[in-house]
Order: C-alpha cells, then structure tokens, then sequence
C-alpha cells in the first residue's frame, strides 16, 4: 500500500504482523486467547486479518492513517476501544460491538455523532477536537442513555441549545465542554450547567462538589424565578452563609462527641482497674497489705491516682518537716539525717620546692626610701663630689 499524498508505503496489517506484534508486546501468539492487542502507531490505513482475534476486550488503534472504521465484524465482546489519532470522518462499522463501554474517536473528522444507539451500556464516549457543530450533530447521544462521560472539547459548537441534550441525559457525571463558541455565548456559564445538569460532578477542568451545587441551585431557583442577577447573587451568599455555619455545627457538634467518648473511657478504664484491685485483694486474703479505698481522678490529666503506703522512716521525715513549716518548730538534729562527714585533704608537700628565679628589682618607691635626708643635704652643700681618701659605698641592689 501507498500514501497517494506523499508517496509513501503504508504498513499493511497481514497475520505475519499481528503475530509479530503479539511476541514483541509480551502476548500471545494464539490469536483468539488474547484479550488486548496494541495496534497504535504503526501506519496502518485499514483494519484487516482480526477474525482470528475474538476474544479482544481492549484494542488499541490510535496514531494510524485509518480513514474507516471496519474490519471488526468478530470482535464482538469488545469492552473498550480507541480509534483517535487518525483520519475517521464518519462514524460507522461499529455494528457487533454491543457489549461497548468506552468509545474513543477524539481528534479526527467527525462531523455527526451517528450509528451508536445500539451499544446500550456505554458509559464514556470522547469526540474532543472534531467538527461538532450544532444541535444536530450531537442529538444522537440521547439514545444512548448509559453515557455518563462525554468529551467534545475543542470541537466547533457554537448552539446554545446543545445544552438541552445534556441536561436531557439522565446520568450525566462528566462534561467537557470547553474550547468551543458556545461557552461565551452561556451567560453565568458553569452556574448555568451545573444547574441544568442535575447529576453532574465534574465539569471542564474541576469537579463539582456538594457545596457548590447547592449555592448555584440557590441562584438558578432565583433566576428561574424571574429575577435579577443581583438577586440570584444575593440567594447564593445566604446560601453560603448557611453552609459554613451547618460546618461549624457538625464541628461542634462531633467535638462534643468524642468528649463524651473520652469520658465514657476513663469510666471504663477506672471500673476496670478497681476490679482488678478487688480481684487481687480477695486472692491474696483479708490480711493482705493491699488496701481497698475508692479510687479517685485526677481532674487535671484524668488518670487514677493510686495509693501508696509510706514506710516509717518517711512518715517521720514528713511529720518533722511539716512541724517545722506549719509551727516554726526547730527540729533536733537527729530528727533530720545527719550531713555527710567532710572530707579533709592531707598536705603531702611537706617541704617548700627551692626557687630558682632571681629576685624582682626593687620599685621607685623602694629607691627613694633608701635615700637618707643628711646625703640629700651633703648632696645639695656638696655638689654631691666625694671627699678625698674616701671611697664611694656601692650599693648592692641585687
């Protein structure tokens, strides 16, 4: 085969192929035990030498040069097939698939949804990026009445009446609807839809949750009404209003309900270590040590406060101190434990080490101390010159 545009030869799809395929993708090569089969991608214009592959469930065949759909005579317990991708322009050879469930014929040339109404429980159909225009060439989904997926996203739809057929579908959880005209031409447009579509739960690009739902059925009821935007505005914050405050009072109220458990708790756990407690003294006999009191909680952290019995020597600790705080009594010093002994360390250097360091120089005020008043005058008569046939002292300041 050619491609007459670009004279470039097609893949053709022989019994050699499909077994070759079948080994590189890790199926079977005995055609009718398998249940998928990976066809995409590979530059085939028609779908031929299938017979022998009847227990397909999933086929893939997007990505080739098909122009028709056909070739699918035997496939006749197909759950999901994809068919997007390539050059279909009409929908049709689709007759045996009755047991359908997903359907995808996005980007190609479709221009009327058609030949459908047998495949009773398909759910999902996708027809994105197609030729879609206007009420007629979308009408054919309300025979189908299982739908609850629809994708015609990006197609040329610029009715405004298509939103009747949608809101005519009586399952209807998902729509994407846009890309398309007719989305500017719906005043209030998600409001709008949401309302019309009674079930729906996801719309474009967010889902639709409970709340939401409920604020634009509090609007449409308004503008249904025959009133104003402002109006309908007005409706959908009171709306919201009363929202939040049903929030705040299912958190209140299972607030109050797990304090109640917790309590509800704690008296279970007290019951139960009571009887524990009364269980152990009735083993151990009347003389036993363990006293039977009733047990009382902590208000604070709610734990059991247990009761121990203190020894004799701590009583009389206690007794003292407290004598001591409540009365301004002195205690004996053999009422309180005695300090510990101190320990004195013992001069083991008995004699004192030699030093080898020279003196320090003596300080000024050393020196001046040293100057007698009567050399100070000799000096000041003097001159201070040394008499003859005496000898200057020397003074040894080392």
């Amino acid at each position: 085969f050619f491609n007459i545009r670009n004279n470039t030869k097609m893949a053709e799809m022989t019994k050699e192929m499909l077994r070759k395929l079948c080994k590189e993708n890790g199926l079977y090569t005995t055609p009718s035990i398998n249940d998928k089969l990976y066809l995409h991608y590979k530059g085939f214009n028609s779908v031929c030498n299938l017979e022998e592959y009847t227990g397909l469930k999933a086929l893939w065949l997007e990505g080739n040069g098909l122009s028709k759909i056909s070739g699918l005579e035997n496939q006749t317990i197909l759950r999901s097939l994809f068919l997007h991708e390539n050059c279909i322009d009409e929908i049709d050879g689709l007759g045996s698939q009755v047991s359908l469930d997903s359907l995808n014929l996005s980007k190609n040339y479709i221009k009327q949804i058609k030949n459908l109404a047998h495949m009773k429980i398909l759910t999902s159909l996708n027809l994105a990026h197609n030729l879609l225009t206007n009420y007629d060439s979308i009408s054919h989904v309300l025979e189908m009445p299982s739908l609850q997926t629809i994708d015609v996203q990006h197609n040329k739809i610029d009715d405004t009446t298509v939103l009747d057929i949608f809101a005519s579908l009586p399952d209807l959880r998902v729509l994407y609807l846009m890309g398309n005209p007719v989305v500017k031409n719906i005043r209030n447009y998600r409001r709008t839809v949401i309302s019309r579509c009674k079930f729906l739960k996801y719309l474009d690009d967010r889902p639709v949750f409970d709340e939401e739902r409920r604020r634009t059925e509090a609007w449409a009821k308004v503008i249904n009404a025959g009133g104003t935007n402002d109006e309908a505005l007005e409706a959908e914050r009171a709306e919201l209003k009363l929202i939040r405050k049903e929030k705040d009072d299912l958190d209140e109220q299972n607030f109050r309900a797990f304090e109640q458990l917790m309590r509800e708790g704690q008296e279970i756990r007290r019951l139960r270590e009571l009887e524990e407690a009364n269980n152990k003294q009735q083993q151990e006999g009347p003389e036993s040590d363990v006293l039977q009191v009733q047990q009382e909680v902590n208000p604070f952290s709610g734990e059991t406060i247990v009761p121990v019995r203190e020894s004799a020597e701590l009583t009389r600790i206690r007794e003292a101190r407290w004598g001591v705080t409540a009365h301004h009594v002195d205690v004996n010093a053999a009422v309180l434990p005695p300090p510990p002994p101190e320990v004195r360390q013992e001069n083991t250097q008995t004699e004192k080490e030699p030093s080898f360091l020279p003196p320090p120089p003596p300080t000024s005020s050393e020196m001046a101390a040293a100057e007698s008043p009567q050399d100070e005058a000799e000096d000041s008569e003097g001159g201070g010159e040394i008499p003859e046939g005496e000898e200057a002292e020397v003074f040894d300041l080392d």
